[in-house]
């Protein structure tokens, strides 16, 4: 049995557990995403040889045989549908959400791995760039909204799991009433890469209670005896990470991290140090380890 509160942190069996691991995008090259049945294997394992012990597979569901691995190594699941940065306002996007979430959890209901069923990603990130000002009030409220239908229909389909629903670091969040939806709300932070310093991250997150996504970005290429945020440098993602960790460890109303990403992984629209990649991994592409990975 488990429980989740900011007291307590995690608790499994009635024993504190901090949950420690990554997220997980699956495309590998020759074969892009639709990869072959050793690379969910090979990937699992090298995630629990990391010394992880808890997983989201972002931001889609994943093969039954990745929550098989999941069951019988020990890692603990958190798995969601893919909607993410916006909705669509439409009965069309409204099914398929609500048909995604009931067929993920009736599908992998009695893997014991799972604790976690999710279903938004930083839902509201682009209605603040592609959505009039002075309509996103209107938007925000139709988006809360669904949040609660799928909460509604989560609980209905599986009262045993928590529901959590992972959010980019903006306070409007809370603002607007998405926050307080989900049993678990998960925080995706990148403070001392996209913005702000290091130390911002703490300040963020001594309110909060699951980091869903956290990390930084190195390229093989490049390295620096002066690392600074965003210069790729495999010696600025070691120290982001050393300042994340302990800060982590530390506060025990922090449930559990997951770091962003266990590989490098292929976006389209990308252009960074490696265009087309997000070089976020603790293993490249390849699933060769990183520095970090260790």
């Amino acid at each position: 049995w488990f429980s989740a509160d900011t007291k307590s942190g995690f608790m499994l069996n009635g024993q504190p557990l901090k949950l420690m691991g990554t997220n997980r995008h699956q495309d590998q090259y020759p074969f892009g995403i639709a990869v072959p049945q050793w690379v969910h294997e090979n990937d699992i394992r090298l995630i629990k040889d990391m010394g992880a012990n808890f997983l989201r597979l972002a931001h889609y569901q994943q093969d039954d045989e990745v929550l098989r691995l999941c069951d019988s190594l020990g890692i603990i699941v958190w798995e969601e549908i893919p909607v993410v940065d916006i909705i669509a306002d439409n009965d069309t996007f409204r099914k398929n959400a609500q048909s995604q979430l009931t067929e993920m959890i009736r599908q992998h209901f009695n893997h014991p791995s799972v604790v976690f069923w999710g279903f938004m990603n930083e839902v509201i990130l682009q209605a603040l760039y592609r959505i009039p000002k002075e309509q996103q009030p209107a938007f925000f409220q139709k988006t809360v909204a669904l949040a609660n239908e799928l909460e509604q229909l989560l609980k209905k389909e599986d009262k045993s799991r928590l529901s959590v629903m992972a959010c980019h670091g903006s306070d409007l969040y809370n603002e607007i009433g998405l926050a307080g939806i989900t049993d678990v709300l998960g925080w995706n932070l990148y403070q001392g890469w996209y913005g702000d310093s290091l130390n911002d991250f703490e300040k963020f997150t001594d309110h909060q209670h699951i980091i869903s996504e956290f990390g930084a970005g190195s390229d093989k290429r490049i390295h620096s005896l002066h690392p600074e945020k965003f210069d790729f440098s495999i010696e600025y993602q070691q120290k982001f990470l050393e300042h994340y960790l302990p800060e982590i460890m530390k506060r025990p109303f922090i449930i559990g991290a997951a770091e962003w990403n266990f590989i490098d992984f292929n976006v389209a629209t990308r252009q960074e140090s490696m265009p087309r990649t997000n070089n976020k991994g603790l293993v490249y592409n390849n699933r060769t380890p990183k520095d970090v990975y260790y």
